[in-house]
């Protein structure tokens, strides 16, 4: 085992990277030549998952940035139309209309779900490949689900009034943020099981 150079953290010797602070470490002759060989790929996966996490963190911001912007207008909306109603007797049938701010909601789910589309793919292969790496080399079947959101997530029905409308955003954006800790959690997780895999296949060498 050695320290990382920048964290001092204790990392298997043949680790490229620092999986706690993504510093780059030093590797002797023989292991800069490991590029093409097993202890390179878990190498390779580590520092890629290590990214994955901070595209994670950037992603997941935009996304709920946009959800709080339309959650506000609802909310604004909601209270405003209430309030006309109730002072003025103006007859909105508030409860039975489609909100006004359906379209933009389907605009920023839209959006939300091109972000996450985007993000996603890119990390989901890196499991994939390295559930396939670990399978061959210890015979592990390590678990990745629930890294997956429901296809039909983003989908809201037609036609929701304000306070439907309002409702269906708001349980969307409390089920994103469940969602990214625990897609985090597992990408993390990933990060320890690839650390302890290369103790375990490499430092008794």
């Amino acid at each position: 085992m050695k320290k990382c150079v920048r964290c001092g953290r204790e990392l298997p010797d043949i680790a490229g990277f620092c999986r706690h602070c993504g510093a780059r470490q030093s590797l002797d002759e023989s292991q800069q030549n490991s590029g093409s060989s097993q202890a390179g790929i878990y190498n390779r996966l580590c520092w890629e998952i290590i990214t994955e996490i901070s595209n994670l963190g950037c992603t997941q911001m935009e996304m709920f940035s946009e959800i709080d912007d339309l959650s506000q207008k609802l909310l604004s909306y909601s209270i405003d139309t209430l309030t006309d109603y109730f002072s003025d007797g103006v007859d909105n049938d508030y409860a039975n209309s489609k909100c006004p701010l359906y379209p933009e909601a389907l605009s920023v789910l839209n959006s939300a779900r091109a972000k996450y589309e985007k993000w996603h793919s890119r990390p989901r292969q890196l499991l994939q490949e390295l559930k396939a790496a670990v399978l061959k080399d210890t015979g592990e079947d390590i678990d990745i689900s629930g890294f997956d959101l429901d296809e039909n997530f983003f989908n809201i029905k037609p036609n929701l009034n304000t306070e439907d409308l309002t409702e269906v955003i708001q349980d969307i954006n409390w089920k994103l943020s469940d969602y990214f800790s625990d897609a985090s959690d597992l990408l993390d997780n990933m990060g320890e099981k690839i650390e302890a895999i290369m103790i375990r296949l490499f430092e008794k060498k």
